[in-house]
């Protein structure tokens, strides 16, 4: 039986040598389809293979190998419908590492994990899905810019000067809850407030110093008003002290000069008096009859009475 078989195969090939001896043109291209043929049958069965493989065990590495062997086919109908449940698989996976990225946002909220879980949410295309993850994520994002907000303004609380400021105000101004806003609003405003009354006090401070240094270098009264002034509008009581306390030095000494100047004021016009007096004193004169004329040039009798112009004349004594 063995033998019969072999020789019939036998007899088969030589009659297909034969053949393609005779007419090489009709059996040559015949053997090239079957081996083509039967190489993208292989092809197409190696992508089935992969793409099955891939909807078992949905994956990136899967995936890839997926893609790699598809996109080794010729187009066809059956390519375009591996294409398809590869690019079902992938939505899958990218939804599945989509609500992963999230579920990471959710359990350890910063803004790493937000920049992930947005590019992440960004690749799925089914639109229920990808709301309800940009819910999730929009919730985290404002409880981070809230946190974030609060880390600004509490710095400022720590640190009140002006850099701090903008800082607090730029972070708060993110915030999309009004009762939680209001209430960092409030707090910022009370730091400005500090500030501007410790700015203002370093001011009047300032002018205090100033005012205080020339009343003591030009000791007038105008100046010690307003040396005066500048102290009355200092807040802390220490150096406000100790300014007046310079104040009234200058005070004193001003108090004595005038007292001075009062005292040879005064002598100076005892003195002027003393020599106007001495003056008139001077400038009577008598004469030989008794008559004496004063510093005005009126003549007086011996008892004090003016002297008429005929006893004058009659006395020889000129008018």
């Amino acid at each position: 039986m063995k033998k019969n078989k072999s020789l019939i195969l036998t007899s088969l090939l030589l009659g297909l040598f034969g053949a393609q001896l005779a007419n090489p043109q009709l059996v040559t291209p015949q053997s090239n389809q079957i081996v083509y043929a039967a190489t993208n049958s292989e092809a197409e069965s190696n992508a089935e293979k992969a793409v099955k493989t891939l909807e078992d065990n949905q994956n990136r590495d899967n995936l890839a190998k997926a893609k790699e062997k598809v996109a080794a086919l010729s187009t066809s109908t059956s390519k375009e419908k591996l294409e398809k449940r590869i690019a079902a698989v992938e939505q899958a996976i990218i939804i599945k590492e989509a609500k992963a990225a999230v579920k990471r946002l959710e359990d350890n909220q910063n803004r790493d994990n937000l920049a992930s879980a947005q590019a992440a949410s960004d690749q799925v295309k089914d639109a229920g899905t990808k709301a309800n993850l940009t819910n999730r994520i929009n919730k985290v994002s404002q409880a981070i810019t809230i946190k974030e907000a609060q880390a600004a303004v509490k710095h400022l609380e720590d640190n009140q000067t002006r850099d701090n400021v903008s800082p607090a105000q730029d972070a708060t101004n993110k915030v999309s809850d009004p009762g939680t806003k209001a209430n960092l609003e409030n707090r910022i405003n009370a730091v400005q407030n500090a500030i501007n009354i410790r700015e203002a006090e370093a001011q009047a401070q300032a002018n205090a110093e100033k005012a205080v240094k020339n009343l003591e270098d030009n000791q007038t009264r105008e100046n010690q008003a307003s040396a005066q002034a500048a102290v009355d509008s200092v807040t802390d009581a220490n150096k406000k002290a100790a300014w007046q306390h310079r104040i009234n030095l200058v005070d004193a000494a001003i108090s004595s000069k005038e007292a001075q100047a009062a005292a040879a004021a005064q002598a100076a016009q005892a003195a002027q008096a003393a020599r106007d007096a001495q003056a008139a004193s001077q400038s009577q004169v008598q004469s030989s009859g008794g008559y004496t004329r004063d510093y005005r040039g009126r003549w007086h009798r011996a008892n004090g009475q003016y002297a008429s112009k005929a006893e004058i004349a009659a006395a020889g004594l000129p008018w």
